[in-house]
């Protein structure tokens, strides 16, 4: 009797839903609802970045300290704004860079480097995170990488790949990092480029570790050569584009970055030529 019950109920209750559809229902309501949040997420992530970059943008002193493996910075190393902060996209607006003998709180940012990310052309790139104190108080922070270029040829190179930055931001592109400064030490023996995380590189996927080979969708493909696309059309030829500068977030947005090699006003067929090695990458 109790088996045969419980089937009764397994009955009513597949007929009910075969009428209703509530099941189902349910299911697309909660799909949409994890859809909702992951957006809302997103948003307010870019809201943050967007105000941190503004707030960032206000202060020409940051204060920078190692706190990884064997650094344990003492006393924060002071740099000075050189470079005002790049929203991609679009320019902020220039502030004053003039340097003082005191900053107050609301005046300076800090920077703490946490971990090693890579060695390159123009220094050391890391991971790094931003905090900013506003004026009721509070703290606010969020991740970042820092650029750290030692010596001349390096700092030239960061000069460049700023200014290049700078350019595509006239021209409207939007695919790349966002850009929370240029600064220099008083020195002038050290020199940083702080920017946004835009995801993780392609040679992260553990396809391409195991087999040396980038291995994506057609829809991720496509990502990629929209984000050339939209860099070829402002003019700008990339010159170093492989798998170690290709980057893809957990959304599947793309983004190309390290652009210390970049050329601006390069050639229709040069750049054309870069765009058919976007496909020798096998993307």
């Amino acid at each position: 009797m109790k088996d045969a019950s419980g089937e009764g109920r397994k009955a009513v209750k597949r007929k009910f839903v075969e009428e209703t559809g509530e099941v189902a229902t349910y299911k697309r309501r909660k799909t949409r609802f994890m859809l909702t949040n992951a957006k809302n997420a997103k948003k307010e992530a870019e809201s943050l970045q967007s105000t941190m970059l503004r707030d960032t943008n206000s202060r020409a002193l940051a204060l920078l300290r190692m706190q990884y493996s064997v650094f344990n910075s003492p006393a924060p190393a002071a740099l000075y704004r050189i470079g005002s902060a790049i929203e991609p996209g679009r320019l902020l607006p220039d502030v004053d860079m003039g340097r003082k003998r005191r900053y107050h709180g609301t005046q300076y940012f800090c920077i703490t480097v946490v971990s090693d990310i890579a060695q390159g052309a123009t220094g050391k790139v890391h991971d790094a995170k931003i905090e900013v104190q506003t004026s009721d108080g509070h703290i606010h922070s969020i991740g970042a990488i820092v650029k750290i270029a030692l010596d001349l040829k390096q700092r030239e190179k960061l000069r460049h790949e700023y200014a290049v930055y700078r350019y595509m931001a006239l021209k409207g592109v939007n695919h790349v990092v966002a850009i929370y400064g240029l600064f220099e030490d008083a020195a002038n023996e050290a020199m940083i480029l702080v920017m946004s995380h835009v995801g993780e590189s392609l040679v992260k996927q553990p396809h391409y570790r195991e087999h040396r080979q980038v291995k994506l969708t057609e829809e991720e493909q496509n990502a990629f050569k929209a984000v050339m696309t939209e860099i070829h059309e402002a003019g700008i030829r990339h010159y170093d584009i492989r798998p170690e500068n290709l980057m893809m977030d957990v959304d599947g947005n793309a983004a190309i970055i390290d652009f210390d090699m970049a050329k601006v006003r390069a050639g229709k067929h040069s750049r054309q030529r870069e765009f058919e090695h976007l496909f020798l990458q096998r993307l």
